[in-house]
């Protein structure tokens, strides 16, 4: 049986590759999803980490 965790990514991939027809651009959208989610440059700093948490979906 799936878990959520794996229904959503295929959802995910899938919005994705529907929404996005050129293949690099998908790429780089999978890029910026693991920085987002690494937080790493500008997306590392105290305030956007905060504002990630605050505004966060889940939350």
């Amino acid at each position: 049986m799936k878990t959520l965790t794996e229904d959503v990514w295929q959802g995910y991939h899938k919005c994705v590759e529907r929404m996005i027809p050129d293949k690099n651009l998908q790429d780089k959208i999978g890029e910026e999803l693991g920085v987002y989610m690494k937080a790493d440059g500008l997306l590392g700093i105290e305030s956007a980490i905060r504002a990630r948490t605050l505004r966060s979906p889940d939350s």
